[in-house]
């Protein structure tokens, strides 16, 4: 057996030194002081030093400085043992940065080509990386799991609750361990309980459940209504196993008779729509981005004769709460529609975009009353845009489907508002006519201020383009916001940074005179549209 002499006083054994040498990750030959007497050249590799710049040197200079106290008792406890010590150590690289290495130690110090201590090494970093992302992910869902503005929880074939959001336990009063454990059913009041008897057999038999009024009861006796919906989640041979359900907090229903009969006086007094959210699309020629105006949103107002000018948010869902939404929503399709065809009359083609509720697309004839009212006011159906939320997914896939193609068909796109805001199902976007996801203004809002919201943006815009899908962006109300919006590829930008809302006529002479290069924002050159509002 041959032997090469590789420091003062060591020889190292040539079949070792073969072994080493072909290993994928480096293997350190350590002094019982801790000086690097031999170095596998995958040194080189792993961490970009030299061989010769790291042997002779202190084996802990190369430790990180919190690390060293770990690595100098792994070092002492090795000479004391006679077995294998593992240890994670992260070790500096030649440019400066960290790896983290698995390492195994053994003492070898009696055996007379060795002398010393055997370290072989693992490169760890790209694990320890995704494993730190994959639980800040973990994190961040759960965050946003518990702070959801409705209550989530999961239940078994038994309607025994699994798992429960914050929001929910902070409406009951409960604690989580106080709930996990317990059906469902014994937090309702007996009269919802008698539905939920009814209602719970045949949702498991593959019935659905979906905004069902339920009354729940605090910890302090009172009680708590809430829409109800529920979803299956697991199916094992045909069995029900497992379910989610979604809960909205209803309690303004208390006040229906009242509010029934302030909407009825809305009714009468919205009389005209204003024009509001102003969209632009950037069209490339050349090595220039030219912007246009893309679509007028139609909006409501109600001039109500002792509290003034009100906007939708004041009344819109006291008219959801009490069915008078469906009228007042084909009162608003009609005026914009009849303004796009006046409008149209003057040269100015331009679509409008009407929001729908969820109510309206159970009405059987809300398809035919809309290709209707095109038909009436003789407006193509490309010049309309329906927008509707993420709550359609609540509802029966296989009726929806039918309904938005007896839309889309003729021509008229379907946009999901306020995306991101509720419940949502990615299957569903894929599967439905979809032309475009509306970002709700609250991720807009932060997404300057918060790298998570930055992120969410991102991967949503992502996501609908690989799918086909447009993106817009509500409520931009900065140059800061709409240039990163920009930046990010999103399609269409929508906000008061463009315009305010405004009647007919003002809205017709503000896009004949708007100019995209007048708001100082840079699209830059390329194929990608760029949109703002």
């Amino acid at each position: 057996m041959t032997h090469r002499e590789t420091t003062e006083g060591l020889v190292i054994d040539e079949s070792f030194r073969a072994l080493t040498e072909l290993a994928p990750d480096f293997v350190v030959l350590l002094g019982a002081d801790g000086t690097i007497n031999y170095v596998s050249p995958a040194v080189t590799r792993v961490l970009g030093h030299d061989v010769d710049e790291v042997r002779g040197q202190p084996f802990l200079d190369f430790v990180h400085p919190d690390d060293r106290t770990e690595a100098q008792n792994a070092l002492r406890q090795v000479l004391q043992m006679d077995d294998v010590l593992m240890a994670q150590l992260r070790i500096r690289r030649k440019d400066g940065g960290w790896s983290v290495l698995e390492t195994l130690g053994r003492d070898y110090t009696l055996i007379p080509t060795l002398r010393g201590i055997l370290v072989s090494t693992r490169d760890i970093t790209g694990h320890v990386d995704a494993e730190r992302r994959y639980r800040t992910a973990l994190e961040e869902a759960e965050d946003l799991y518990n702070n959801a503005p409705c209550g989530y929880h999961s239940f078994d074939a038994d309607s025994v609750i699994t798992r429960i959001n914050d929001t929910e336990l902070h409406w009951l009063g409960y604690t989580r361990e106080e709930l996990v454990g317990t059906k469902f059913r014994n937090l309702l009041t007996p009269g919802s309980q008698a539905l939920f008897d009814r209602q719970f057999p045949l949702f498991k038999a593959g019935g659905r459940m979906a905004n069902l009024e339920a009354e729940l009861i605090r910890r302090d006796g009172s009680p708590l209504p809430v829409l109800l919906s529920a979803t299956t989640v697991t199916v094992e041979a045909e069995r029900f196993v497992a379910g989610r359900a979604i809960l909205l907090d209803i309690t303004e229903r208390k006040h229906a008779e009242a509010a029934l009969r302030r909407v009825n006086r809305a009714l009468l007094l919205l009389g005209k729509v204003n024009q509001e959210l102003i969209h632009a699309q950037s069209e490339p020629e050349l090595l220039e981005s030219l912007c246009r105006v893309m679509v007028v949103q139609g909006g409501y107002r109600w001039h109500h004769p002792e509290r003034g000018r009100l906007g939708p948010g004041d009344f819109i869902g006291i008219a959801e709460h009490t069915g008078l939404i469906t009228p007042l929503t084909y009162r608003v399709m009609d005026l914009a529609l009849r303004q796009a065809a006046l409008w149209s009359e003057q040269g100015f083609e331009i679509p409008v975009a009407v929001n729908v509720s969820v109510s309206n697309l159970a009405d059987p004839e809300f398809a035919n009353r809309v290709l209707q009212t095109l038909a009436a006011h003789n407006v193509r159906p490309d010049l309309l845009q329906i927008e509707i939320t993420e709550s359609i997914f609540m509802q029966e896939p296989e009726r929806v489907e039918a309904l938005l193609k007896r839309l889309t068909d003729p021509g008229v796109s379907i946009y999901i508002d306020d995306f991101g805001k509720g419940y949502s199902s990615l299957s569903y976007i894929a599967a439905l006519p979809i032309r475009a996801l509306k970002i709700d203004r609250a991720f807009v809002s932060g997404l300057l201020q918060s790298p998570r919201v930055h992120g969410i943006v991102a991967a949503t815009i992502s996501l609908a383009g690989s799918l086909g899908i447009r993106t817009v962006a509500e409520g931009v109300e900065t140059k800061e916001q709409a240039q990163e919006l920009i930046n990010m590829r999103c399609d269409e930008i929508q906000g008061f940074f463009f315009a305010r809302p405004a009647p007919p006529e003002e809205m017709h002479r503000w896009a004949d005179a708007f100019e995209f290069a007048s708001y100082g924002l840079y699209t830059g050159p390329g194929p990608q549209e760029k949109q703002t509002g």
